[in-house]
């Protein structure tokens, strides 16, 4: 396999990539704000249980590391498929998995 083949398909992998993290964070946004908007909003208030506020924390906590990981690895992976490389203020920003510097 020549180099430019490997590249292609290395960028090709970036981009599918960003576009499934894409998806799944939207997903995990949408869906926890759903739950917790049930929640607050809940007519009857039978929701105000101790374990439904578990639930909402759990919810709450999902939602942000729905925005900022699966967001912000999805614009890392974009970044990789637009010029190749990672810029440093994403690295400096989101520190995914405790890579280094």
């Amino acid at each position: 396999m020549s180099d430019a083949a490997y590249s292609s398909s290395l960028i090709l992998f970036f981009f599918s990539f960003a576009i499934v993290d894409f998806i799944l964070a939207t997903l995990t946004v949408c869906g926890n704000l759903l739950l917790l908007t049930t929640i607050v909003f809940d007519p009857l208030r039978c929701l105000r249980t101790p374990s439904t506020y578990f639930i909402a924390n759990l919810a709450f906590s999902d939602l942000l590391i729905g925005l900022l990981i699966g967001y912000g690895h999805a614009l890392i992976e974009y970044f990789l498929y637009v010029d190749g490389t990672k810029p440093y203020w994403i690295s400096v920003v989101i520190n995914i998995g405790g890579e280094q510097l």
